[in-house]
């Protein structure tokens, strides 16, 4: 199974990181892979001895087993197609080109006469020379050896992967055009690569003697661009390369052919569509940076950037001001490239299901995919000497919070927008949540109002046909009873507590029996700032254990039946009868409201049902402000997918 250590660049060294992915550094060398991954072309940008060159040996090396599956060209001035041409068909058409012999016609007395080389033998031995052959003859020496058209078609397709070009602005633009659609797998109407083809261009600042000038068209065609001024190798590095070789030639590296494994990640990505997620991170890009947020329209509209310096807006430098869009090819390059960097941070975890996230991907793709695609505000690139890509560093701190907030934003518009509905779960919860308990308790009470019975009742009815209304009013006459004469009934709440709860019972009974004298100049000797009296201190003590009878008589009250309690209590069968007699005598004439038990189903299905419909209606309501906010200005493309999901 492949690893990252396998694609590790053999001599280029260079460890600034150019980024992070998943907790994971990235260097220039990641991107390279990551580009090959996508099946991306790119451009190495910089100074001479930047290592571009050592850079792209040891890829097309590293990678593509060298001359097997790769190209490799140096510009220069002079250079014709006609160069290029003969260089592809000389590396692909051999074997049977090179055992071919020589054949020559010869017109003789009206006829065509074909001879071939060949090594006669006389006298003398043998020696070169020519041999006379029948028409037929020359037809199968040249069917038997030669390459046809078809088969050196056939081996450009299949043998050749990868092409590099050293030096690539000095050339004529005229071969810069030529290499260029080299890098994109075509030769001619020829398509190369059975599939997948990309390639790698190195160029020196255009203000270098004897280099020609790359318009931005040309800047604009290569998918990923690298500006490696502007992440200048450590000390280190340099006395690391000093270590290794002190040649000042470029170093050969091992030739490892790796094109199976880079053909299979392409095609894994190439199976790939973009997520909602990651459609919406492509329109930040392309529609998101392309919004003037003063006038909300297009900035290819407004002649951006001298409209927002014209009008002194206050975002001239800042996100805004100073970088706009990119076209949809780039947009197209975002996407494959940040695939590419997701399939090599799995490779450095060693795990193929490392979570990367869409924030940190996507970012890092557009960090190398924008550089020279004409989107920075031209002054800033001339103050950076045109290193694009040290103004769009300073930046991407900036893009990628943008980046995270419209990504929330996303989510609030799909999953918390008008749409909303309850989940259905804990409803109470829900209300809650919105600070709405209040409705919560007046939609449930007018509901199980709806429901309750509310008429007047004879005693035996009532004992007859609600049994638990009449249980309910005797209790509370008991317990009444009981509590207004406690004393009483002291000693039944004391045994019941000392059954059930020793430790409660022991120190309630230490509050009944209150301080001894003793125990009181005691508790003064110990605490001699003590300013209650003995009798004050009794005094609550008193109050203390009335209050703790009181509500262990309730607790009784509340988990058992009237007799039941009664009997715990010690309250003699003639209290109780009592009881009932006064109970009866008041409740002709008076109305009973009760709740049905077969329709408590009915009343829950109905409380739900309009829980869920006036919570849906404050949802809407809280929430449409702030879902307004979210799709407003550079997030305004966020419409679309707000609409996508109200309509499914």
């Amino acid at each position: 199974m492949v690893n990252y250590a396998d694609f590790r660049l053999e001599q280029y060294v260079n460890t600034i990181p150019v980024g992070e992915l998943a907790g994971e550094p990235f260097y220039i060398a990641d991107i390279i892979l990551a580009m090959e991954f996508a099946k991306l072309n790119g451009i190495l940008r910089g100074p001479k001895s930047s290592g571009k060159t050592q850079l792209m040996r040891d890829a097309v090396n590293g990678h593509f087993g060298g001359e097997k599956h790769a190209l490799w060209e140096t510009g220069r001035a002079d250079f014709r197609p006609k160069d290029l041409f003969e260089r592809l068909n000389l590396s692909v058409a051999k074997g049977n080109y090179s055992l071919l012999p020589e054949i020559k016609t010869a017109y003789d007395d009206g006829e065509i006469k074909y001879f071939v080389s060949a090594l006669p033998q006389d006298r003398h031995g043998t020696s070169p020379g020519w041999a006379e052959i029948s028409e037929q003859q020359a037809q199968d020496l040249l069917k038997r050896y030669s390459a046809t058209t078809d088969q050196l078609v056939e081996l450009k397709n299949i043998s050749k992967h990868f092409f590099a070009i050293d030096e690539y602005n000095r050339c004529p633009e005229v071969i810069m055009n030529l290499f260029y659609g080299m890098m994109t797998g075509m030769h001619g109407n020829t398509s190369l690569g059975d599939g997948y083809y990309c390639g790698l261009a190195a160029v020196n600042p255009e203000d270098y003697e004897g280099t020609f000038k790359m318009d931005a068209a040309m800047w604009a065609r290569f998918h990923i661009a690298i500006d490696v001024a502007a992440y200048p190798i450590t000390i280190a590095d340099k006395d690391e390369l000093n270590k290794r070789n002190l040649s000042p030639d470029v170093h050969d590296s091992e030739v490892r052919d790796l094109t199976q494994e880079i053909f299979a990640v392409y095609q894994k990505i190439k199976a790939m569509s973009p997520t909602t997620e990651e459609r919406a991170a492509l329109q930040y890009f392309q529609s998101g940076l392309d919004t003037c947020t003063k006038t909300t329209r297009s900035k290819e509209l407004i002649d951006w950037p001298r409209y927002c310096s014209s009008i002194g807006c206050e975002k001239q430098t800042k996100l805004c001001g100073t970088v706009k869009a990119l076209d949809a090819r780039a947009i197209r390059a975002v996407y494959r490239l940040a695939k590419g960097l997701e399939e090599v941070a799995r490779l450095k975890k060693g795990s193929e299901d490392a979570a990367v996230p869409i924030v940190e991907s996507f970012s890092l793709a557009y960090q190398f995919v924008a550089p020279f695609k004409g989107i920075i505000h031209p002054k800033e690139v001339k103050e950076a000497r045109g290193i694009e890509a040290l103004v769009l560093n300073e930046k991407m701190p900036a893009i990628k919070k943008n980046l995270s907030d419209v990504l929330e934003s996303l989510n609030k518009v799909i999953t918390l927008g008008w749409h909303k509905k309850p989940n259905g779960g804990n409803l109470k919860k829900e209300y809650d949540q919105a600070g709405q308990s209040a409705v919560y308790e007046q939609i449930t009470a007018e509901v199980r109002s709806r429901y309750t019975i509310e008429k007047a009742l004879s005693p035996q009815e009532i004992i007859k046909d609600l049994p638990e209304v009449f249980e309910q009013e005797l209790k509370k006459r008991v317990a009444q009873m009981v509590q207004s004469q406690l004393p009483a009934y002291e000693r039944g709440i004391l045994d019941f507590l000392q059954k059930e709860n020793q430790t409660f019972y022991d120190q309630v009974s230490q509050l009944k029996q209150g301080f001894s004298k003793k125990a009181y100049e005691q508790m003064k000797k110990q605490n001699p700032g003590l300013s209650n009296s003995l009798e004050e201190l009794n005094d609550q003590c008193g109050r203390q254990f009335q209050a703790a009878i009181f509500g262990v008589a309730g607790q009784i009250f509340d988990s058992s039946d009237v007799r039941s309690a009664a009997a715990l209590l010690q309250v003699p069968p003639t209290e109780v009868d009592k009881a009932v007699t006064e109970v009866l005598a008041a409740l002709p004439g008076k109305k009973i409201s009760f709740f049905p038990e077969d329709k408590k189903a009915q009343c829950e299905a109905e409380t739900k049902k309009e829980l869920t419909k006036k919570l849906a209606e404050i949802l809407s309501q809280s929430m449409r402000k702030e879902i307004e906010e979210s799709m407003s200005g550079e997030k305004s493309f966020l419409r679309h997918f707000y609409a996508e999901a109200l309509h499914g």
